[in-house]
């Protein structure tokens, strides 16, 4: 594919003519220069920037001025360049292996996508109903508790004869024999009568109290 021919077909002659007598920089009195094209047929231009002589000024004419900017997808070549991040304007041949690559590209997204899609897809249902069925069941089980009576068990190394016997596992002839005696007015009243009657005996500093 020849770039000029793509732009043979969207800029008339005449108007190519036109732009390449004002890309010459030796005509008297010139403020403004024609740079190049990009594949749609826009137009950039560079003109003598009064406040920054050292400067160029850098603009686009868009190839239908009816049509707001927004329509138009300047190639990123000359977007550095209207930026002055490229010193160089960037050529048709450059324009097109770019616009090349990119539909080379998206072939091979849709290629991908298409192998995408002849894969079978998988039975999301079934995945589901297994891990509901699977978070139903106990994640563990519970231990079994011991059923037998406590006095039954014997750790490994006990004996009987070792054990001491409980308070509850006495025999009833082993209580204690203890047995109040009988209360009765008379007992009572006798020792009241003997506490009434004590009488302490006299000191005698001769006989002291050992400590």
């Amino acid at each position: 594919m020849d770039p000029h021919k793509i732009i043979a077909n969207k800029v008339p002659p005449l108007r190519q003519l036109y732009h390449k007598w004002r890309s010459l920089r030796n005509v008297p009195f010139r403020k403004k220069f024609f740079i190049g094209y990009d594949l749609d047929g826009n137009t950039f231009w560079e003109f003598r920037n009064y406040n920054d002589p050292a400067r160029m000024r850098r603009i686009v004419e868009y190839r239908i001025p009816n049509l707001n900017y927004v329509d138009y997808k300047i190639p990123p070549q000359w977007v550095q360049w209207l930026r002055h991040n490229r010193p160089t304007s960037p050529t048709l041949e450059e324009l097109l292996a770019d616009f090349q690559r990119q539909q080379q590209l998206k072939g091979l997204v849709q290629q991908a996508e298409e192998r995408w899609k002849s894969i079978p897809l998988k039975d999301w249902s079934k995945e589901e109903q297994k891990t509901t069925e699977q978070k139903a069941q106990p994640a563990f089980q519970q231990p079994t508790r011991f059923t037998g009576k406590r006095d039954d068990y014997q750790p490994e190394g006990w004996t009987p004869s070792a054990a001491k016997p409980r308070h509850d596992q006495q025999k009833p002839d082993q209580k204690d024999s203890f047995q109040p005696q009988g209360w009765s007015p008379s007992a009572a009243k006798s020792r009241q009568n003997e506490d009434q009657d004590f009488k302490p005996s006299s000191w005698n500093p001769a006989n002291p109290s050992k400590r």
